[in-house]
């Protein structure tokens, strides 16, 4: 029954390395005989083991080996109930070891192992299991034989003890951590106003300043050049900026803009696309340098690309990027198809994108109503594609209107609203359109729909006396908060 009740208490010594750190610690100094007991923690089972292989030799453990004092410590009562001739009793009845279990089983851990007489136990039951001359023969003979074991260091122990944290210490490192997340946290990105500038000719007028400048525009994007190619097919510049005055640019963003026609990639030769980003550079050089009061920080290309020339234009904008001043980032426009079928268009290799949220009918048609803007022909675009576009996304709402002259059922000419075209014998036909406050909420309302940057510029198309008198600056303020879907 005694070595059933050893065995009993055994299995509990070998599961306190589960449990908390005093408690383990306790146990393995006085298991192991060292300072700190960290050593039985770390080697469960060290007991058991060592302990009945002296058991299967038949020979008594030395008391003066730690190791050995930590084994007469553990397992004395197992020692106390071995025969004379090294073989253990035999075990009592089922019934009757069940009942003495329930008697000696402890109401508490503390009850069985007391905190502060661990190691007064473990000695006294060693010497207890040591009390018979042979013994005391086998434990003398033992001593001789085996070296005591050296005392084991627990300096990297203690050092690790006097160096954990404790619950207040974690408390702090938690609120310090919350303090860093807070003040570190990102300024929150809004969307902010931009206009495009598409004349021949720079020289803001005080009309436009103040419209600049009432509706808070830091960004203007302005067209530096248009390139096609001519009736020889040889590509050339056309409409190069004229920069007459710089007054009212001082401290805003100017974007240069490219226009490419898509017939610039149809069919060019890679001799011609490296002359091209060539050119094309030295052109956004040389008019840059004449507005020396404002910052470039990045160029737009607007090319109405297809799929059959998107592998050359891609070609270009990787070529041209490198030729630009280090750290001037590339944009290009995204046409509505482009945006709803990316898969079949491709992504361009650019920074940002600018969705082109205006041109929804069909300009060459004499009988459209509106060219510029309509809400429903808009929406066939929108719905439908992807949830969102691979690159940040830029808008671009119509503000703007324009004539258009139609000879001979075909669209002749493109005309500033109010001009009136030269006289034609033939079939002409002149169609004026215009964007109102109406069209132009609407097409806010659509672009709501579009998973624009958390930054997007909302650019309007385009800055001119037609836009400052159509459009107070109030009413543009509000239709950026709701392009940017702040006003759902």
């Amino acid at each position: 029954m005694k070595g059933r009740t050893a065995g009993f208490y055994h299995h509990r010594l070998s599961l306190l390395h589960f449990w908390g750190e005093k408690t383990a610690a306790g146990f393995g100094a006085a298991a192991l005989g060292t300072a700190d007991g960290y050593s039985s923690c770390l080697a469960p089972g060290v007991f058991s083991s060592r302990f009945w292989a002296l058991i299967m030799a038949k020979q008594q453990p030395a008391v003066s080996d730690p190791a050995n004092t930590a084994i007469l410590g553990c397992s004395c009562a197992v020692i106390k109930t071995q025969g004379r001739d090294g073989h253990m009793p035999k075990p009592k009845p089922k019934a009757l070891r069940a009942q003495v279990r329930e008697k000696a089983k402890p109401k508490h851990w503390s009850r069985f192992f007391p905190k502060n007489n661990l190691g007064k136990s473990g000695a006294a039951a060693a010497e207890r299991g040591a009390g018979s001359s042979e013994n005391r023969r086998r434990i003398s003979s033992q001593k001789m034989r085996t070296p005591s074991k050296p005392q084991q260091d627990n300096t990297a122990v203690q050092n690790f003890r006097a160096c954990k944290p404790t619950l207040p210490d974690m408390r702090w490192l938690w609120l310090l951590a919350i303090l860093l997340t807070l003040t570190c946290a990102p300024a929150e990105r809004r969307p902010t106003l931009a206009f495009f500038h598409w004349k021949n000719r720079l020289a803001l007028t005080p009309a436009e300043k103040a419209l600049l400048d009432s509706t808070r525009c830091q960004t203007l994007y302005v067209k530096f050049l248009d390139i096609a190619r001519s009736g020889s097919g040889a590509i050339r510049p056309y409409a190069l900026l004229e920069v007459a005055d710089t007054a009212g640019l001082t401290g805003r963003d100017i974007v240069p803009c490219v226009f490419l026609t898509n017939a610039v990639f149809s069919g060019i030769r890679a001799d011609e696309l490296d002359d091209l980003a060539r050119k094309t550079a030295l052109a956004i050089a040389d008019i840059a340098r004449q507005i020396p009061t404002t910052r470039f920080s990045e160029v737009q290309f607007d090319c109405d690309w297809t799929e059959g020339t998107r592998a050359a234009f891609f070609l270009f904008l990787k070529k041209i990027k490198p030729l630009l001043p280090a750290g001037v980032r590339l944009s290009a426009t995204i046409r509505l198809h482009q945006y709803k079928f990316p898969n079949r268009t491709g992504i361009p290799p650019v920074a940002r994108g600018l969705l082109m949220l205006y041109n929804t009918g069909d300009i060459h048609h004499p009988l459209e109503e509106n060219s510029i803007f309509q809400a429903e022909d808009a929406l066939r675009y929108v719905v439908g594609a992807p949830p969102r576009y691979p690159l940040p996304l830029d808008v671009a709402l119509p503000a703007f209107s324009w004539t258009l002259v139609y000879r001979e059922g075909h669209l002749w000419k493109i005309l500033p609203q109010g001009a009136e075209p030269p006289p034609y014998d033939g079939e002409q036909y002149v169609r004026t359109e215009t964007v109102d406050t109406t069209l132009l909420r609407q097409a806010a309302q659509v672009a709501a729909r579009v998973a624009l940057a958390p930054d997007a510029r909302v650019a309007f198309f385009r800055l001119d006396s037609a836009a400052v008198s159509r459009y107070p600056a109030a009413f543009l303020s509000e239709m950026v908060e709701l392009a940017a879907g702040a006003r759902r």
